[in-house]
């Protein structure tokens, strides 16, 4: 499919990973925290049927963190195409088709794009495998758009087939 000329700026690597970590501090960490209870109450009750063990923890805080962290950004993307730190740096997502004009993005491609950037999360549990996911989510997730062109596009954004633009 021929690329498309965008209809708004592609929005920069500084400005898109400027508003992950406005997502890191208002909604990362507290989902951490949410995860991490839900974590200890289910380890809780397995120790009360006698099978706690402290790797049962962290499976369970990296399953419950991924999913948070997932429908996170899979609401706020289908609903405002945004999260709170692209509306806060004046970014949103739009279909790579579109060529950054606004249109339909199909839930499948939202929730997809979301699982691929926070996938390493569920590698955290597992010792020397998640140094290698997390590599790979920067790589990846975090420094591909800077040399991805024309759209400055994330691996994740390249499955969804969506791009981030300036939406002013």
């Amino acid at each position: 499919m021929p690329q498309v000329a965008p209809a708004r700026p592609p929005a920069t690597w500084l400005r898109r990973t400027g508003a992950r970590l406005v997502d890191l501090v208002l909604v990362m960490v507290p989902s951490a925290v949410a995860a991490g209870i839900v974590g200890l109450v289910w380890l809780g009750a397995l120790a009360l049927g006698g099978g706690a063990k402290a790797e049962n923890f962290f499976i369970i805080f990296c399953v419950c963190y991924f999913l948070i962290l997932v429908g996170y950004d899979a609401v706020n993307v289908a609903r405002r195409r945004r999260t709170a730190g692209k509306k806060l740096l004046d970014l949103e997502v739009a279909p790579r088709e579109g060529g950054g004009h606004p249109g339909p993005i199909p839930i499948a491609s939202i929730v997809a794009r979301a699982a691929v950037f926070h996938v390493w999360v569920l590698f955290w549990w597992i010792p020397g495998w998640n140094v290698v996911a997390g590599i790979l989510f920067l790589v990846f997730c975090v420094l591909w758009p800077l040399w991805s062109r024309p759209y400055g596009q994330g691996v994740h954004d390249h499955v969804a087939r969506t791009i981030v633009v300036h939406s002013g």
